[in-house]
């Protein structure tokens, strides 16, 4: 081998070293965009978790302040008729000549 040869030699050697460079170049940036996708496919999942947890908040409060509106009329109905309970249970007790009131059995 001559000196020529060698200079051919390493130009092959040169021309190859830049052609793994290049295909390693090529192949990053392909893992690389195949990585950003992935990534991106994440960020939307979580996204749409995110609104369906939202979405899900809200009507359960609007349920809750439902619930607390029956239970409120329920109450305001449960205290009218105690207090007629009351109010017949005083009439009963002041008339005892018309009416027995009998406790237990």
């Amino acid at each position: 081998m001559n000196s020529e040869d060698f200079k051919h030699l390493e130009q092959v050697i040169i021309n190859f070293k830049e052609e793994v460079k290049a295909e390693f170049r090529h192949q990053i940036g392909i893992q690389s965009e195949h990585f950003q996708h992935n990534l991106d496919i994440v960020v939307e999942g979580h996204e749409v978790l995110r609104k369906e947890i939202r979405d899900t908040r809200e009507e359960l409060c609007e349920k809750i302040n439902l619930v607390d509106f029956k239970v409120g009329v329920l109450n305001q109905k449960i205290d009218a008729v105690a207090i007629d309970l009351a109010a017949h249970r005083r009439d009963t007790e002041a008339h005892p000549a018309l009416y027995k009131v009998k406790e237990g059995n």
